[in-house]
């Protein structure tokens, strides 16, 4: 874990958003950004990853890796779900 700390956390952030997907099946993607402020080891690993200001970019980039591919979810417009819920 400590040889690539970027990559730990990125795939920790993966792993949070879908678990909380298959959660609540579907959230928006504001939602999804107010989550990230609001739980702190969301916050501590896309710290690591970017700036701030580029948290919404950076989730977009997240959620469309997750939904690639016949990834874990899927996303619609402003709207993800968890694939086939």
């Amino acid at each position: 874990m400590r040889a690539d700390p970027a990559r730990n956390a990125k795939n920790a952030l993966k792993v949070l958003i879908v678990f909380k997907l298959l959660e609540v099946r579907a959230m928006s993607f504001d939602a999804l950004l107010r989550m990230l402020d609001d739980a702190s080891v969301m916050r501590a690993a896309a710290a690591m990853l970017k700036p701030r200001e580029q948290w919404p970019a950076l989730l977009r980039g997240l959620v469309e890796e997750l939904a690639s591919n016949g990834g874990p979810l899927t996303a619609d417009g402003e709207r993800i779900h968890a694939r086939g819920v």
